[in-house]
């Protein structure tokens, strides 16, 4: 990966985690003033900004993907996790989880 290349994953991967910290923020009944401000934070602008959430050949692959995951994998929940192909819904602690991988990891 270049240097470019890792500079745009770099500042993708801070936009997530900002969304993700400041999640209580954004995730209201008006989330676009909120979600404006972060992204004007990561370097948008408003035109850049609206270009973004009305792409919608974008919007489509992500309700494909939505839909792939509910009806392929019967994914109903946030999160889901997949270990050795099972399929487990909900929050899980580290605990729990080593539980499930603790006897693959044996075998």
């Amino acid at each position: 990966m270049n240097g470019s290349n890792r500079k745009a994953r770099d500042q993708q991967l801070g936009l997530i985690e900002t969304l993700f910290a400041q999640q209580q923020k954004w995730a209201v009944r008006e989330p676009i003033p909120p979600l404006l401000a972060i992204a004007k934070q990561a370097g948008f602008t408003q035109q850049s900004f609206e270009a973004c959430i009305n792409d919608k050949a974008q919007l489509t692959k992500v309700q494909q993907m939505r839909d792939r995951g509910s009806q392929k994998f019967k994914v109903d929940s946030t999160p889901t996790f997949f270990i050795n192909g099972e399929r487990h819904p909900g929050a899980m602690s580290i605990e729990e989880i080593d539980k499930i991988i603790a006897p693959l990891i044996k075998s």
